[in-house]
């Protein structure tokens, strides 16, 4: 197993606790390097820097005549939201896919194609705001302030519109009562990417991050290998934020996120895409919905944003049995995470006594912290195996994303806020020892 490199809060530290000055010095140079490339050419004329602060509006591009005949599911065209560095000679680029679940039947997908995660026609023409965030924040922010590393990046931000994790190829499916829908989620993605290689310059690329959400995550693990290899003299790495699901029996004895990820690639016909598609017999892709299986295959490097505690993956997935009031339950633990810790010195949560309404009782507690421990230590297997890889995983229960939250900037682990160990770990090399922030 590859040696951990851990950051703490004096610095860089090797497993046994030494320090290593001049790798230290290294990362901070390759931190300042990485200001001077968000931030651009150098300019000298005020007007310019004034402009490059100014909040700036991401613009819809609707793919209307693209040529593989993409659609989303209610059969308009696909888009993106693009907003490009404030001047020219930008050569960064920040492609984001946001979450927002997946239909995973036709009765599902047929209900969300009249809404907004079903199409384009309700998404504004310019916007700062997404569908589960008031706004473009965190690591998506043009706010030098909010965003200091990435603020002046060019940032591409699909719309997510299939309902099958940008996967599906199915094409046009009947979902009853004369209505059809369209599951073209791979084609959509075909569809931005030649936009964005052939009209945006993304060929030009030095720097590119794809980073994903929930259910974004799963196109970045599709993609990232094959998007370096397009872009052979770019740095591509890839990010993702709350992607990590549990493949373990909710509180019925039922794996529910696995047959999630059978329901959802049988109906959307996902195309083998990433390597773990590809070395994985057909009836078995569905494991490469999952990044504890499709991460060690990749070759490209990965960070892992992701709590132990994902509140909605403990919600959604049923993981805690017997509760009758989850979120109250849920809430019991966050009130209890912060004395807990500094009393015990201890990932273990109290329990309270039976019977009392709205708090955790043991065999809850002992099912959050027994999913919280199968999640820590896979992201940590993959992480401390994989050259150039990396992790922030805070230990307390935590929304399900953080990086285009308020968290983006105000989260700690181990003394580092979050986006100086996304900073960090983007302006360090491929193939360096794990950076683990735990």
């Amino acid at each position: 197993m590859t040696p951990s490199t851990w950051i703490s809060p004096r610095g860089l530290e090797t497993d046994g606790g030494d320090r290593i000055t001049a790798v230290h010095v290294a990362w901070r140079i390759a931190v300042a390097l990485l200001l001077v490339l968000a931030a651009g050419p150098l300019r000298s004329d005020g007007a310019a820097r004034g402009a490059a602060s100014e909040p700036r509006a991401a613009t819809l591009v609707l793919l209307t005549d693209n040529k593989f005949g993409a659609r989303c599911l209610d059969g308009s065209p696909p888009g993106y939201y693009l907003r490009a560095a404030p001047w020219e000679g930008i050569t960064t680029w920040h492609i984001h896919f946001p979450g927002g679940g997946w239909c995973a039947t036709k009765r599902e997908c047929g209900w969300r194609a009249g809404r907004l995660l079903g199409g384009t026609t309700m998404w504004p023409p310019t916007n700062n705001v997404t569908w589960a965030q008031n706004r473009f924040g965190g690591i998506l922010s043009s706010s030098g302030e909010a965003n200091p590393f990435f603020a002046q990046w060019h940032l591409a931000m699909p719309v997510y519109c299939d309902g099958g994790g940008y996967a599906g190829t199915a094409g046009q499916v009947a979902v009853g009562k004369g209505r059809v829908v369209y599951m073209d989620g791979s084609r959509i993605v075909g569809a931005i990417l030649e936009d964005l290689l052939t009209n945006r310059a993304l060929s030009t690329a030095t720097t590119v991050l794809i980073s994903g959400t929930s259910a974004g995550g799963l196109p970045v693990m599709r993609l990232c290998d094959a998007l370096a290899a397009l872009l052979p003299r770019a740095s591509v790495k890839c990010l993702l934020d709350g992607a990590f699901f549990p493949d373990a029996p909710d509180r019925n004895g039922r794996m529910h996120f696995q047959r999630l990820a059978q329901q959802v690639s049988a109906l959307h016909q996902f195309s083998p895409q990433s390597r773990c598609d590809l070395v994985t017999p057909a009836s078995e892709r569905w494991r490469c919905f999952f990044p504890q299986y499709a991460l060690p295959l990749a070759s490209s490097p990965f960070f892992i944003v992701n709590p132990a505690f994902d509140k909605v993956s403990l919600l959604i997935g049923n993981q805690l049995p017997n509760i009758t009031n989850p979120v109250a339950c849920l809430k019991r633990i966050v009130r209890s995470q912060t004395n807990l810790l500094a009393s015990l010195q201890s990932r273990l949560f109290r329990p309270v006594p039976e019977g009392q309404a709205g708090w955790c009782t043991e065999r809850e507690c002992s099912a959050a912290q027994s999913t919280a421990a199968s999640v820590y230590s896979s992201i940590l297997s993959i992480v401390q195996s994989k050259k150039g890889f990396g992790a922030f995983v805070p230990v307390g229960l935590v929304a399900h994303s953080t990086i285009t939250s308020p968290l983006w900037n105000s989260m700690k682990v181990a003394g580092t806020p979050m986006l100086l160990a996304v900073a960090r770990w983007v302006a360090s090399g491929n193939t360096g020892h794990p950076l683990l922030y735990t």
